[in-house]
Formats: structure tokens, C-alpha cells, sequence
């Protein structure tokens, strides 16, 4: 939206050596908005419609309303761009919130698993959870010598692939049955 120099006129505005009358029913056309037209203007004043047509014709009525329209228009976009830039930022004050509720309740979870979790479990998760995050982003599960190994899976042994087509349920009994056996338990 361009910058209005003082003094200068825009097209809503009141012209010079336009009369009061014609700019007050300018003003009523103007405001009627989508539904605008010249006979409810005439109507709305008690006018007669020529009187009306005539003031139209020479104050230039339909491009002065199209420029109102525009700037109202120009308004508009501005305040809903205003509103989604304050909505994003929401958002994201949320998110940021929610991944550190997150975060403590991992790290609440990590002290409380303290009095049950033995070495060996914590062991146990990390080299799973270092295999499981090499295969995803497709590196070898393991290094020998500088020589790229890829394991072939013993039976009864998953694919990652297979584990991902798991539902969390069973993702679960899978996760208490991992945990069982390096516990020396069976569930």
C-alpha cells in the first residue's frame, strides 16, 4: 500500500469543489459495499435516481469505490498476514513447550528406571538403539576391520523393515520380551 503525501487526496476522499450533498452520497454508495447501486443509494437518501446517476457520472463514483475496495482489501491482508505470523509463533512457543514437557518426563522416567534398570539393560538399549538408528539411516550395522559387514539375520530375528510394519502393541510385547531376556526372564 502506498504512502499518502499530507494533503493529497485519495479517490474516498472528499474532491475538491465537490459538494457536501454529492460526497455525503457518495459516501452512503460507498458503504452499501457489495450490494451498491445507485437506485438504493437514491432510495436510502429519498433522492431522485438521476440526481443520484448524475452526481455518479461526474464524481466519478465506480473508480472511487474500486480504489476504496482495494485499500479496505489491502487492509484486510495485512491483518490476516499480521494474525498468522502471531499464530505461527504460537505454535511454536507451544511445540517448544511440548517437547520439553517431553523431555522431563524422559528424564523423570530415566531416574525412576534407576532402581530396576541393571548395567546390562542399559547396555542392552543402547546397542539396539545404536543399531536401529545406523540401519535407518541406512549405514551398515557393523564395521569389521574397515570392511563393511551387513549382518544376515538369525531366525526368528526381524528386519528392520518387518519391525516397521509393526503396530505399537506389538512393538511393545517385543520391547518386554527384549527386556526379559536380558534379564534372564521370560515374560
Amino acid at each position: 500500500m502506498r504512502k499518502v503525501p499530507p494533503g493529497e487526496l485519495m479517490p474516498w476522499d472528499r474532491q475538491s469543489s465537490e459538494t457536501r450533498q454529492a460526497f455525503e452520497a457518495f459516501q452512503v454508495y460507498r458503504d452499501l459495499g457489495e450490494d451498491r447501486s445507485l437506485t438504493r443509494t437514491a432510495a436510502q437518501l429519498a433522492k431522485h435516481w438521476t440526481l443520484i446517476a448524475r452526481w455518479s457520472a461526474r464524481w466519478s463514483w465506480v473508480s472511487r469505490v474500486e480504489a476504496w475496495d482495494k485499500h479496505l482489501d489491502e487492509i484486510n491482508q495485512r491483518a490476516q498476514e499480521q494474525k498468522r505470523k502471531e499464530m505461527a509463533k504460537r505454535h511454536a512457543n507451544l511445540a517448544m513447550g511440548l517437547q520439553g514437557m517431553a523431555a522431563k518426563k524422559l528424564t523423570d522416567m530415566q531416574e525412576q528406571a534407576k532402581g530396576y534398570l541393571k548395567p546390562a539393560d542399559v547396555a542392552k538399549f543402547i546397542e539396539v538403539g545404536v543399531k536401529v538408528e545406523r540401519l535407518a539411516r541406512g549405514e551398515p550395522d557393523t564395521v569389521v576391520g574397515g570392511t563393511v559387514a551387513h549382518k544376515v539375520l538369525p531366525p526368528g530375528v526381524m528386519s528392520l523393515e518387518e519391525l516397521r510394519k509393526l503396530g505399537p502393541d506389538e512393538l511393545a510385547r517385543l520391547h518386554r520380551e527384549a527386556l526379559a531376556q536380558s534379564s534372564g526372564t521370560q515374560s
